[in-house]
Parts: C-alpha cells; sequence; structure tokens
C-alpha cells in the first residue's frame, strides 16, 4: 500500500507541475487560515494557518488529527450499550504539529492556485494494546464479559507532504483541495481532503 501511495502522490506532483508550467508567481501577497477534512487511510481534520508571498512561496504552520479504528482488536470486541458518539470501537489517533514550504503558482485569473508544499512534523500516537477480556455480573443479564487494554503512546518526527490545489473565489475566502501524506518511522498515513480558506487570500481584481 506505501509503494501505491508514493506512486499516486508522485503521479499528482508531476501533473501538477506540468500545469504549473504554465501559470505565473501570484500577483500578491495573502495570508489566510484554512480549515480542512480528509479521508483515506484515516480520517484527517486539519487547521492551518498560511502566508504566501509575491515571490511564490509558501510558509504554512498546522496542526492535525488522524484516526482510524485499530486493526488489532479482538473478534468479539463489543462496544457496550453506552456509546454515544463513534461506533465504540478504540481508534489509533495520530496528533501532529508540523511547518510546510511550498512553491505556489497561479492561475491567468487568479482563481486557481497550486501550492506544492511538504515539511518537517513531528507528534504522538496513541494505540490500544494488551487488550484482557473480563467478565462482571449483571443484575438483569447476568455475568457479562468486556474488554480491558492499555494505551501505548508513541512520538515521532516525520515528514508530510501536501500537495494542495487552492480555488479563490473572493478576496476573502476560497476552497481547497489536495492530497496529503504522513510518513514517519511508526506509521505511513494517506488521503484526499477539501477545505475552506478565510483571510486575506488577494487584492481587488
Amino acid at each position: 500500500m506505501s509503494s501505491r501511495l508514493i506512486l499516486i502522490i508522485c503521479f499528482f506532483i508531476g501533473f501538477i507541475q506540468t500545469i504549473a508550467a504554465q501559470f505565473s508567481k501570484p500577483a500578491s501577497n495573502s495570508i489566510f487560515g484554512q480549515f480542512t477534512y480528509g479521508n483515506g487511510s484515516h480520517e484527517i481534520i486539519c487547521g492551518s494557518l498560511t502566508y504566501i508571498n509575491k515571490k511564490g512561496f509558501s510558509i504554512t504552520l498546522q496542526a492535525s488529527n488522524e484516526s482510524r479504528n485499530s486493526k488489532n482488536v479482538p473478534p468479539d470486541y463489543e462496544p457496550g450499550w453506552l456509546v454515544i458518539f463513534g461506533d465504540g470501537i478504540p481508534n489509533v489517533t495520530i496528533a501532529t504539529s508540523l511547518v510546510m514550504v511550498g512553491k505556489v503558482f497561479e492561475e491567468k485569473s487568479r482563481l486557481l492556485q497550486f501550492d506544492l508544499r511538504g515539511g518537517i512534523c513531528y507528534g504522538t500516537i496513541e494505540r490500544p494494546v494488551n487488550f484482557v477480556k473480563k467478565s462482571k455480573s449483571a443484575f438483569i443479564f447476568g455475568s457479562t464479559s468486556y474488554y480491558e487494554y492499555d494505551i501505548q503512546k508513541n512520538r515521532f518526527i516525520g515528514f508530510v507532504v501536501n500537495p494542495t490545489m487552492n480555488i479563490i473565489v473572493s478576496r476573502y475566502i476560497g476552497f481547497s483541495a489536495g492530497m496529503r501524506s504522513n510518513i514517519n518511522a511508526q506509521t505511513i498515513t494517506f488521503g484526499a481532503e477539501l477545505g475552506v480558506s478565510i483571510g486575506s487570500l488577494r487584492k481587488r481584481l
């Protein structure tokens, strides 16, 4: 799966570079906040602050959270009766802080920007481990079984690749679409994401 991901990302970057050769540098500086949701190997939620200058370089500060159901849950695991949000299955969660730099190309109409960006991340990954089956007596249903488990927490330093297309619909509001991969010694995640951008995106046309 990781080799397929790398091929997809390389194709996506190559495609953008081919298009970007016909584009120019941004006509103005911009600074904006961006909120994105993505899905793939994990569910991805990100918040970021991006600055782009007229020379076509970007810098992005981002915080992200990625999660998916753990794959080591016992086959007979039952979430229980008190689940309100989610499916009750223990998750693997990845919290990441990162800095990305990128090269930005802008379409002549100034409606589209391509930001080829990536950077270094620092984060933590939490996994459920050591599942132990327990039983307890219940007043109505007799004895019931359940699982107890520990949370294993590891820290990592890695790389994030996040080529993004910005769609600028007004001076202050835009949308984005992109691909994202978090590559580190603990795991490799990937997915596609959509977002909304709010801030000073461009000067008046």
